[in-house]
């Protein structure tokens, strides 16, 4: 049986008969994944959009940062994926082979491509670019939905890949932590710790980031073509995934700050913004989930509130944690109450004044013994 015959076996239908061109290239032995989902019209369809690309060996598919407006599938060939290609140190990531699929994170969230893709061996690739993927949804066909729904099933490997990759991780730093007690000096021993940290750091980032961009991408591709009478029904789940999602990632950002803060290149974002949308938006976000345990969520907010300068999204991310620590604690049928006041204390601020921003629970509080310690490194 030859290799095209094994891939038309695996996707079970005669649509693909003809994918072997007339130079007798080799072919995936495995079908993608999202392929052996769609039905053989949606397969068709797709077939018709998917155009060929030959890669020499040792040649760049695509770099880090790039637009990434383009999907492939991996024909033949084998190729990594490499971080920081053009530094000093490239880190290697992964390698590619036949039937793998590249670039759907970023042709999903409409960003740049976040690693680099080399070939390594004589590569074809077959491509699908994203004014192609957009014009099947913008028709709102079956066949565009099956596809959207082909490439949520990427999504759900990506995020069982990244949780194998965790453990993974996990079982390493577990064979280098051993390691490091066997080092001869102490100097040696610290310089391995931070070593290992960083590289910890570095891939748990690169390995939660992308799955998370994906699945914020496909939900905001849902409310794009859901039919109004089914968003309208799903509005307030697909809101709360939504915001889930971006407070994970905040908490990416945040393994990124505490970096530049050890390194002293932590800068703050200072501008004008008015505060008051701000927090409406992470009060009506959380109040869904507080709704699910019984808690009341509540925003006492004067209509109109000064200017202030701050940094918008840190701002968000301390009351977003704010909130979810009180809804950690606020027994159920409990209330949270986001109190907010202008104050014009004009020893503190001469010129313009501030705005409190008070955020209290029916929960147990903070023993007294804990209160100087709350702002500690790991203090739960």
């Amino acid at each position: 049986m030859t290799d095209i015959d094994q891939l038309q076996e695996s996707l079970e239908s005669p649509a693909w008969k003809d994918w072997a061109d007339a130079s007798g290239r080799s072919t995936a032995s495995t079908a993608p994944p999202f392929l052996t989902t769609l039905s053989e019209t949606s397969r068709a369809r797709l077939k018709e959009l998917l155009r060929d690309e030959h890669h020499p060996a040792n040649t760049v598919i695509f770099r880090e940062g790039m637009p990434g407006d383009v999907l492939y599938i991996i024909w033949s060939g084998r190729v990594a994926v490499v971080k920081d290609l053009e530094g000093e140190t490239p880190t290697l990531l992964a390698y590619g082979e036949p039937g793998e699929i590249l670039g759907e994170i970023s042709l999903l969230e409409s960003g740049p491509h976040s690693a680099s893709v080399v070939a390594v061996e004589d590569t074809r690739l077959l491509r699908l670019s994203r004014a192609d993927l957009q014009r099947l949804v913008s028709e709102q066909s079956p066949i565009g939905i099956e596809i959207l729904g082909a490439l949520g099933k990427i999504v759900s490997t990506r995020l069982r890949a990244a949780d194998e990759a965790r453990t993974s991780i996990v079982h390493a730093e577990g064979r280098l932590a051993r390691r490091v007690q066997q080092l001869a000096t102490e100097k040696e021993h610290l310089a391995e710790l931070e070593r290992l940290r960083q590289e910890t750091t570095d891939l748990i980032v690169h390995d939660i980031r992308n799955p998370l961009n994906c699945i914020e991408a496909s939900l905001e591709l849902l409310q794009m073509v859901l039919p109004e009478d089914v968003l309208a029904s799903c509005a307030k789940i697909i809101d709360l995934a939504l915001g889930s999602c971006r407070d994970v990632l905040n908490l990416v950002d945040s393994l990124l700050e505490m970096a530049r803060l050890e390194s002293d290149e932590l800068v703050l974002d200072l501008q004008p913004i008015s505060l008051l949308p701000l927090i409406t938006d992470t009060v009506n976000r959380l109040r869904l989930l507080a709704g699910q345990y019984n808690i009341t969520l509540e925003l006492d907010a004067p209509a109109e509130l000064p200017s202030i300068q701050g940094d918008s999204h840190k701002l968000e991310r301390v009351l977003s944690n704010l909130l979810d620590n009180a809804l950690k604690y606020t027994p159920e049928g409990g209330l949270i109450t986001v109190t907010v006041r202008p104050v014009n204390d004009q020893a503190v601020r001469p010129a313009h004044g501030g705005v409190e921003v008070r955020v209290t629970d029916t929960g147990p509080g903070i023993p007294p013994e804990y209160q100087e310690r709350i702002f500690e490194r790991f203090t739960r």
